[in-house]
């Protein structure tokens, strides 16, 4: 009765198993081969778009003053702010983001992207999101080009992608006589076992890879629905900002340069990523950099406003609200191949071949 109660079991596993395959491969093979491509979005945004290209001839940016100006002069009916990527070490071409154009009104996320030269300021593009080839990609993705049912969509996929590989472990754990074979591809078996034992351990040996990928990209697709269970665990971070102090009269009106400087000064060993101009209605610079110990390197969770006339007031708000930040921040590093903590080596082109590949397994 043992003996037939376990083989029940296991077949009703193997149906399953199956049948997400059968049914949701195709999705998990879409999702894969796009994560694949994005491992490389920035470098192949790059040689899709040859004139966006760095080379070593363009410099290093110094000031970002003239690069907010050169915005402003090439786009004078945009009024609200612009989110300027800082390139690391000041090595690039500068990437600006007027984040809600008319154009693309209604639309969840379409930012106008645009490009400056980092010493001649000087703009080599202007392109709105889901226009180019790579920021398509994202969008199918992330949302597979529906918008916020899309995400739903894709965060379902994940789910059933962790239950397919969480089948395929219980199936696949061996009896006692036989760990040593269930780690092997068998020498000499005809074509059937050998493509059984090829998806056996494709599945098997990037497991502790691609079974974050999937629980990742449930977090990263839906963050609201994993947040509450996240707070459980640990307690969320309310930070309240300091009351700000009404500027003097003759305060002078500083330029992203002081605000900059400011903020290097506040925390001496941060390293600025993204600074955002004023809005018409705050008159502040908000400032997101990486402290010692952040994982992420390009989207840091430290955030300091800046008032534009006269900084009379500069605080750092670790979040805006109250959230367990886990959610936020280390799915997306775990699955970023630039997360490293400041101070730590650049370890992403070593990393980036293994994501490449557990993207293209993962459906597998």
């Amino acid at each position: 009765m043992a003996a037939a109660h376990l083989q029940a079991r296991r077949r009703a596993r193997l149906a399953v198993h199956r049948w997400l395959g059968l049914v949701f491969g195709a999705a998990f093979v879409l999702l894969g081969l796009t994560g694949s491509l994005l491992v490389f979005y920035t470098e192949l945004d790059a040689l899709l778009n040859p004139r966006l290209a760095r080379r070593p001839a363009d410099g290093t940016v110094q000031r970002y003053d003239p690069v907010l100006a050169a915005l402003q002069a090439a786009h004078p009916q945009r009024h609200g702010s612009w989110r300027i990527e800082l390139p690391p070490r000041g090595q690039g071409l500068v990437t600006a983001r007027y984040l809600r154009p008319h154009e693309t009104a209604g639309e969840a996320f379409a930012p106008l992207l645009v490009t400056v030269h980092p010493t001649r300021y000087e703009v080599l593009a202007s392109r709105f999101w889901g226009d180019t080839a790579m920021t398509w990609v994202y969008d199918l993705h992330y949302t597979l080009l529906t918008g916020e049912a899309g995400r739903w969509v894709v965060g379902g996929f994940g789910v059933l992608l962790a239950a397919s590989l969480s089948s395929g472990v219980w199936l696949w754990w061996p009896t006692p006589g036989q760990r040593a074979a269930a780690w092997r591809l068998k020498r000499g078996a005809a074509r059937p076992r050998v493509v059984f034992d090829l998806h056996r351990l494709s599945g098997i040996y990037p497991l502790l890879l691609t079974a974050p990928l999937a629980l990742t990209g449930v977090v990263l697709a839906r963050p609201e629905v994993v947040e509450p269970a996240v707070a459980k665990l640990s307690p969320p971070l309310t930070v309240t900002p300091p009351r700000a102090e009404a500027p003097h009269a003759d305060a002078p009106f500083i330029g992203i340069d002081a605000a900059l400087q400011c903020a290097r000064e506040r925390f001496p060993d941060g390293v600025p990523r993204w600074i955002d101009s004023p809005e018409p209605a705050t008159g502040s610079y908000r400032i997101r950099l990486q402290q010692p110990g952040e994982p992420s390197e390009r989207f840091p969770r430290t955030l300091l406003w800046i008032d534009a006339p006269g900084a009379a007031r500069c605080w750092r708000c670790a979040t805006r609200a109250r959230r367990a930040p886990a959610t936020r921040c280390w799915p997306g590093c775990i699955r970023s191949t630039t997360a490293r903590p400041s101070g730590w080596p650049a370890a992403s082109w070593p990393a980036r071949p293994g994501w490449f590949r557990c993207c293209w397994l993962s459906p597998a």
